[in-house]
């Protein structure tokens, strides 16, 4: 076994595109590519006794810029299957006798492996490679397995991505394979552009000419031209070997890039390399450092929403062949890598004090922003000030109306009874009418007072909430005969006190207490076409429905035994609490002996005013009555 210059083309290409580290730049057409930009170039292969390769090893004769130094670089190279064999020592060898021929004080390799590989660290190091943090060739690349179907590959993009694709199609964006010299120049017009909006250094076009010339004798690349209209929009450069196709160059113009033409010209790119049997597809580089603030970063993007995922290959490795030259070249890499970073931090530090400056410029328009919308905020505040004043009138007149009330003349010597809040307790307001009602109906002998407290937890389902929470409606009915006349008309009243006040009142929330919300404003509107059906019932706390009703009727209970007093008249006992709750549940009147009758005149008057109210409220449109019953809905408070 020993180790030579191979001259043979086909030789070196078959065994590179069957090596597991298989890569572009160690082809032979590579080689001869980077002989016009006047570089030296040197095959090195390991062959046994029968003429078979065993080791391929592309070098470069470089040189370093500050002191034209020469040393030795194998772009992802050596390709051999294990770096302890002999066949890297007999390489290794033969490349030392070359370094004293060429001069040159060191070789630098970028071996085409997985980062932190264990067995090659462990045998560059044992045969004195240094690691070196300063690479040549992207060790970050993007790859994409291209073995699935075009369905799968698809599915696997970003939707965006998958969405760019079709609309370039749909947008008469059309994608076909440059055969000419004259595309050629179409890519290099194209690349141009690129260059100078994105700021990185091209070749001449000769060596794009080159590259397709030399690669495109064994159909081995491919130029792909995305137009409108017959206007080139961008442009992409593919080469293929073994199992692998690398996107080695694109270009993009700046018109119709609202159209999507690369991503389109991708696809049509990953569709090549699967038609041409390749496994994978290779976008080349991309940042080693995956953060926003890199300068790639924005390539990245576009090369992940495709799918795949990163390669990173082994650090860059030195063999020092001169040791004093090896170190003083060190000590350069270290001194520019140092002007590298401190340049860094000034234009961080420029950037930093820029954003201040930009800041204070955009501060006027935030403080106006912020006036603005301080002054909607106190705008609110004050209309709803004057919201809750105005039910303070409203409640204070109320509670003086209520004095009119027989239970509170001089000639009554039983004292009220304490009211207590309920949760669903109504605050309806008296009207003239209804207190000259109540006067005439006291001036009657041996008429019968029941508290309000009694009817609040009497009421039906289909009575209504207070409009105000929190107040306790001071009002009774005189008599059991005076309910019956006016039940008909309660809860049209109430909604005349909805059009009575000037705008919605929203209820102040009580410590323990949620807010209550109409679950569907839609049913809500329809129910208040007509009014006297309007149904608002207080939304469920925690507990069940049974709980509920059962707390409602113990209430009603306790309410009825303790604060109540009973219906008397003359000499009668009270009547049984459970016997009145059953009766008001099912809006029963109470039937006590005396019934004094109620003039005429007197019910046609409230007749007349109960139907001026509903007229004046059908008026109202549907949306302003849901929104003032939205007003008055409050929660039920938990026993």
């Amino acid at each position: 076994m020993e180790a030579r210059i191979i001259t043979d083309r086909q030789q070196w290409n078959e065994f590179v595109a069957g090596a597991e580290q298989c890569n572009v730049t160690q082809s032979y057409e590579w080689g001869q590519l980077l002989k016009t930009l006047d570089g030296e170039v040197l095959y090195v292969g390991v062959v046994d006794d029968q003429g078979k390769m065993h080791a391929a090893l592309l070098l470069l004769v470089s040189r370093v810029s500050v002191s034209k130094s020469v040393y030795f670089y194998a772009p992802r190279g050596p390709i051999l299957d294990d770096p302890d064999s002999p066949v890297m020592t007999v390489l290794l060898n033969y490349v030392k006798a070359l370094a004293r021929k060429y001069h040159a004080f060191m070789l630098k390799i970028e071996p085409g492996v997985a980062d932190n590989d264990a067995k090659w660290l462990s045998a560059l190091h044992r045969r004195g490679f240094v690691a070196n943090p300063e690479a040549l060739h992207l060790r970050h690349e993007w790859v994409l397995d291209v073995r699935p179907d075009e369905q799968a590959l698809l599915a696997a993009m970003r939707k965006t991505w998958r969405y760019s694709i079709r609309l370039a199609s749909r947008k008469d964006v059309t994608v076909r394979r440059g055969e000419s010299l004259a595309d050629i120049d179409i890519f290099y017009h194209i690349l141009q552009t690129t260059s100078q909006r994105d700021t990185f250094m091209i070749y001449d076009k000769s060596f794009y000419e080159q590259l397709v010339e030399l690669y495109g004798q064994a159909q081995n690349v491919a130029l792909f031209i995305a137009e409108y209209k017959g206007q080139a929009l961008g442009a992409a450069l593919l080469v293929k070997m073994g199992h692998w196709c690398w996107y080695m160059y694109g270009a993009s113009s700046n018109e119709h890039r609202d159209r999507m033409p690369n991503h389109l010209l991708q696809w049509t790119a990953i569709r090549w390399a699967k038609e041409q049997g390749c496994w994978y597809y290779n976008f080349r580089g991309i940042p080693d450092v995956l953060e926003e603030s890199q300068p790639m970063w924005g390539v990245y993007l576009f090369k992940s929403g495709f799918g795949g995922y990163a390669m990173r290959s082994l650090e860059t490795h030195d063999l020092p062949y001169n040791p004093i030259l090896y170190r003083l070249y060190r000590g350069w890499l270290d001194g520019r890598s140092w002007l590298k970073d401190l340049r860094a931090k000034r234009q961080n530090k420029q950037l930093e004090t820029e954003k201040p400056e930009k800041q204070s410029e955009s501060e006027p328009i935030e403080t106006e922003k912020l006036s603005k919308s301080s002054t909607t905020q106190v705008n609110t505040e004050l209309k709803q000030a004057k919201q809750k004043e105005r039910a303070e009138k409203q409640l204070n007149r109320g509670a003086d109306l209520s004095r009119t009330n027989p239970i509170h003349r001089e000639g009554n010597t039983k004292q009220p009874p304490q009211q207590q809040t309920s949760p669903i307790q109504p605050a309806r307001l008296q009207s003239k009418d209804e207190q000259q009602a109540d006067t005439n109906i006291s001036q009657e002998p041996k008429s019968s007072q029941t508290s309000l407290t009694q009817l609040a937890h009497s009421q039906s389902k289909d009575e209504q909430p207070s409009l105000q929470p929190g107040h306790e409606n001071k009002s009774t009915y005189a008599d059991s005969q005076m309910q019956s006349a006016v039940e008909q008309t309660n809860q049209e009243e109430q909604s005349a006190q909805i059009e009575a006040q000037p705008e919605p009142i929203q209820p102040q929330q009580q410590p323990g207490e949620e807010s209550g919300e109409i679950e569907n404003p839609k049913e809500h509107i329809e129910t208040t076409s007509e009014p006297e059906h309007i149904e608002l019932q207080p939304e469920p706390v925690t507990h069940s429905a049974n709980e509920d009703s059962e707390e409602h009727l113990e209430t009603s209970e306790e309410l009825t035994q303790e604060k109540v007093p009973a219906l008397q008249t003359g000499n009668e006992s009270p009547e049984n609490p459970k016997e009145h709750r059953e009766t008001t549940d099912e809006n029963v009147p109470l039937e006590p002996k005396v019934q004094p009758a109620i003039s005429k005149q007197i019910q046609e008057e409230l007749e007349d005013e109960d139907d001026a109210r509903n007229e004046e409220t059908q008026k109202l449109p549907r949306i302003q009555i849901a929104q003032k019953h939205a007003s008055a809905r409050r929660p039920t408070q938990q026993k």
